[in-house]
């Protein structure tokens, strides 16, 4: 399955999410592995009035949720349950089954409070993923069938983590702590009947994971020689334990070792460690001119004791600078540019060092620039214009094929965003948004 892990958002409850925030490249010193294009921050809620609801749709969705919270002392408890079911349009339906479980407690508010919650989710479904375009032009499935029915995947993630903001000193401290364990199989036939024409060319991935994941941080206003200054510092801790396999299945069924034509089973034991450390500070030179200077340093390892044995690691500085000027109330004009990083899979990483072959790094660098203006053309209307490079060391390429990534060469994107907004009445507000992205490899891939 996947040595880096995944983005699998079923376990969020969009009732519950608040506080969203994002960020775009890589100017910003608290965002570490894969942020270089973007992050998202959200929260959760501590409190919500009583609430159950029920929607049925098409293609067989079904989906129930209810929620409440109450007061404990000066805390506040909160429960949350979903339950989802989904078909599709499939001929063999997807038949999704999830189900989301969330309780929290929590206390005081986001300036000086605390937050305990734990987190539970399991998913069971049918997938029908790329079929043979010649299957279909000759008729042996139609449009939205399969090859092989018993494709599907499962997927279960418990969490608890749990947060503090405290003022301390004239600022403001932050410490998150956490811990995630999670389980996923996936049943692909990504080649049909090619290399196996009697069994057919379906295999299970699976891997599990257990996550320990620490973070600090203490920001501060304060004066610097007569300069308004807002600086933040911190520290990031993440450790995975891993176990990820790849074995030859029938209808989900292990096949044995002798029915394996590829030979093509894997079973690897990752443990991954990640630390950063980074401080940013803003300085308000005056009431028109502002910098925001940081620096991130990284330090990643991995071993692993399977198919891929060995072990690797990596240091990497970030550095990161904005400008941003405001020659009038109504226009703001901003230059950016910084450093960040994706790791590359250490499955990966020891396979070019067994067989002496040039890989990319455990730490993929990637560096941006982007130049903006933000103008408000009248009280209602506001025109943001941006411009924007990135450069990556080594590009994560997908091969549909085989089902798996790989580190492909270097790479650059380059484009542009257009963003606009009018208020048009105190309550109704247009808001519209073109952008354009040319990316290119910087030398051949096959």
């Amino acid at each position: 399955a996947h040595g880096q892990g995944y983005t699998d958002l079923n376990f969020m409850v969009p009732e519950l999410a608040t506080n969203i925030r994002y960020t775009k490249g890589t100017y910003y010193a608290g965002e570490g592995d894969f942020s270089s294009v973007g992050s998202v921050h959200m929260s959760y809620l501590d409190a919500i009035d009583p609430k159950a609801t029920a929607t049925v749709g098409s293609l067989g969705f079904q989906r129930m949720f209810v929620a409440d919270s109450t007061a404990l002392g000066e805390s506040r408890l909160l429960g949350a349950l979903e339950l989802q079911h989904y078909d599709g349009p499939w001929v063999n339906p997807d038949d999704q089954r999830k189900l989301n479980a969330v309780l929290r407690l929590s206390g005081g508010d986001e300036r000086d409070g605390y937050s305990l919650t734990g987190m539970y989710y399991r998913g069971l479904w049918n997938s029908t993923t790329d079929q043979p375009e010649r299957a279909i032009d000759n008729g042996l499935i139609s449009r939205f069938g399969s090859l092989d029915p018993s494709d599907g995947g499962q997927a279960q993630r418990a969490s608890l983590s749990g947060q503090i903001v405290k003022r301390l000193a004239e600022g403001q401290f932050q410490a998150t702590a956490y811990v995630t364990n999670s389980h996923l199989t996936l049943w692909n036939d990504f080649t049909h009947f090619l290399v196996d024409p009697l069994n057919g060319d379906q295999e299970a991935q699976h891997e599990d994971r257990t996550t320990l994941g620490a973070a600090v941080s203490y920001s501060r206003t304060e004066q610097l020689l007569g300069i308004n200054t807002d600086w933040t510092a911190g520290a990031q801790l993440r450790y995975d334990d891993v176990g990820v396999s790849r074995l030859p299945t029938k209808d989900r069924q292990p096949l044995p070792a002798i029915d394996d034509p590829l030979s093509f089973s894997e079973s690897d034991k990752a443990r991954l460690g990640d630390t950063g450390i980074y401080t940013q500070v803003t300085a308000h030179w005056n009431h028109w001119f502002r910098s925001v200077l940081g620096v991130r340093e990284e330090y990643y390892a991995g071993s692993d004791t399977g198919t891929n044995p060995g072990s690797a690691h990596q240091y990497l500085l970030q550095p990161k600078a904005s400008l941003i000027f405001t020659p009038v109330d109504t226009t703001e004009l901003y230059v950016s540019a910084g450093r960040g990083f994706h790791s590359d899979d250490i499955r990966g990483v020891n396979q070019g060092a067994i067989t002496g072959t040039a890989v990319a790094p455990l730490l993929a660098s990637q560096t941006g620039e982007e130049f903006g203006l933000r103008q408000q053309i009248t009280r209602r209307f506001t025109v943001t214009l941006a411009a924007f490079n990135l450069d990556a060391q080594s590009e994560t390429t997908y091969n549909p094929d085989i089902g798996q990534d790989n580190a492909g060469p270097a790479s650059r994107r380059r484009g542009y965003e257009i963003n606009a907004t009018y208020q048009a009445l105190h309550w109704l507000e247009f808001y519209g948004s073109y952008s354009g992205n040319h990316a290119r490899y910087k030398t051949p891939f096959n």
